[in-house]
């Protein structure tokens, strides 16, 4: 009961958040458009450094809604909301007694803060943080359900991560969208034993490559379009 509370008070805030950036992208004047609003979608291939399971063989979904801020000639302020999807997935590297296949995935609700540059209106990178709180656990161990959750603190609750962003336009408000995501700090402390019975520690790191499409809902392509005249 707790935990679905948990859920429903975390989505309500984001669903709060979403609301009000568009409320202020739709209300303003239309000649002093200020906060240009997007929608994104995409998937995401992670992996969880720490875990003893290597590679970026976790497929997972990514879904957002922002706003940027211009201050300055090439350079925007983001804002952003959404549903962020993590983990792990493999056979691990080194031979240890836990188990022989592992898969995790962690779901978060996900607040990233960003500063742009566009380079000649093409291409933006950007840069910055990203706070993500967990909403959902399912750890599976040779198939068979760990049945960790939100209440034991397995796992820390909120994961503050760096980004690396990178954009460029495909076709007139529609762009393509790279970002390499790592946590700041520990998520997870785990003991593991290899079959000779030794045992070490290991800290777990959300490390993460994402895909996706964004659609500008008002930006001005006015420079574009006297471009291709």
């Amino acid at each position: 009961m707790r935990y679905s509370l948990m859920k429903i008070y975390t989505f309500g805030r984001l669903t709060a958040t979403v609301l009000g950036f568009f409320l202020i992208l739709f209300f303003q004047p239309a000649k002093a458009q200020l906060f240009k609003g997007y929608g994104a979608a995409g998937f995401n291939m992670a992996q969880m450094d720490g875990d003893e399971v290597y590679g970026y063989k976790k497929f997972a979904g990514n879904l957002g809604v922002g706003v940027m801020v211009p201050f300055g000639e090439k350079w925007h302020l983001s804002l952003e909301t959404g549903f962020n999807q993590k983990g792990a997935k493999g056979r691990p590297g080194r031979i240890i007694a836990e188990y022989d296949h592992y898969d995790l995935r962690l779901n978060y609700a996900e607040v990233p803060l960003l500063v742009h540059f566009t380079d000649k209106q093409f291409f933006t990178i950007g840069a910055g943080f990203s706070w993500g709180r967990l909403v959902g656990i399912n750890e599976l161990e040779d198939g068979v359900n760990t049945e960790i959750d939100l209440l034991d603190n397995t796992f820390e609750k909120d994961d503050f991560g760096v980004i690396i962003d990178l954009r460029f336009p495909v076709y007139q408000r529609l762009k393509f969208n790279f970002r390499y995501q790592y946590s700041m700090a520990a998520l997870r402390e785990r003991e593991y034993t290899n079959i000779a019975g030794s045992t070490r520690s290991r800290q777990y790191y959300n490390n993460l490559l994402s895909f996706r499409l964004i659609y500008m809902f008002n930006e001005d392509l006015s420079n574009l379009r006297l471009k291709n005249d």
